[in-house]
């Protein structure tokens, strides 16, 4: 996981726009698919108004995706997840 204070990569104009956004984030996680074994990377970019700590975003992530993973069924009929995958 990366996290970048926001000031530093952004233009005043787009901070001017988005003025509680303080961070940018990338996570990077090691996906195994249980059908095939096969190991890919997943990566994703976040943005947030918390300020640039690494441990405190990690824990929102991580707490993000326990509940996510441990619905998938309820994911799926909901969102219909499967069907917006590239």
């Amino acid at each position: 996981m990366q996290v970048l204070p926001a000031s530093h990569y952004l233009s005043a104009a787009l901070l001017a726009a988005w003025p509680n956004l303080l961070t940018l984030v990338l996570v990077v996680r090691v996906v195994t698919c249980q059908l095939t074994g096969v190991t890919t990377p997943e990566v994703s970019y976040s943005i947030s108004s918390l300020r640039p700590n690494a441990r405190r975003i990690g824990q929102a992530s991580r707490g993000h995706w326990s509940i996510a993973n441990g619905l998938p069924g309820v994911l799926e009929v909901v969102f219909r997840e499967a069907a917006r995958r590239l």
